[in-house]
């Protein structure tokens, strides 16, 4: 699994000295897991010439231990970043003929991220593009997308994405390294599959 593809191509970044899932989820109010539904275009914007585009995760939830009042239907509806691109004074893409576009596509993220893949959510709600305010200059071109009617909008922290991999261990959709490493290389000694132990460590910490 890509973590850069989910991330859009950038890394995320943060202060939080959390050393356990139990220590972050205290600090979030929303924390579920549950599994890959879709992805579907997202909210696209226009930051003077460059157009961003996000995606929406849309996730079916299996236990929420935070946050019920944000599962709708028995979903919860995530953003991701996917890139963004130049364009022309006309609205068109800015890049050199046969130039591959530097937004990830629908396809990428459902390739790299399948339907029924297993996910730990710990976030919040908000705008899910900016950390803070969205800066004055950018104007939102396709809003309230992906998502709908009655549905919340969230944004992860930056530990709080996390998926499960075919062998068992987590690779964060929102940051490069964390908490979560050293259950990956406990991981390679022994049967220990992470996201399981994530998760056993949620319920024991709510329990």
């Amino acid at each position: 699994m890509d973590g850069d593809l989910l991330r859009g191509g950038g890394q995320g970044s943060t202060q939080d000295t959390s050393k356990t899932i139990g220590e972050l989820a205290d600090k979030m109010p929303t924390v579920v897991s549950g599994e890959v539904v879709s992805w579907t275009d997202g909210a696209v914007m226009l930051d003077y010439d460059e157009r961003l585009y996000t995606a929406v995760l849309k996730i079916k939830v299996r236990t929420a231990w935070k946050g019920s009042a944000q599962v709708k239907d028995g979903f919860i509806y995530v953003t991701r970043p996917r890139g963004g691109e130049l364009v022309n004074p006309d609205g068109t893409p800015f890049r050199n003929p046969g130039a591959k576009s530097a937004v990830t596509s629908l396809a990428e993220l459902r390739t790299a991220v399948p339907v029924g893949t297993r996910v730990l959510f710990v976030g919040d709600a908000g705008d899910g593009v900016f950390q803070y305010e969205q800066p004055p200059q950018i104007r939102t071109l396709v809003p309230h997308a992906g998502y709908p009617d009655g549905a919340k909008l969230l944004r992860p922290h930056a530990f709080g994405l996390l998926l499960e991999q075919n062998d068992g261990t987590v690779v964060s959709g929102s940051i490069e390294e964390g908490p979560w490493d050293a259950l990956n290389a406990a991981a390679r000694r022994s049967s220990v599959e992470p996201f399981t132990e994530l998760t056993t460590q949620l319920r024991k910490h709510y329990s």
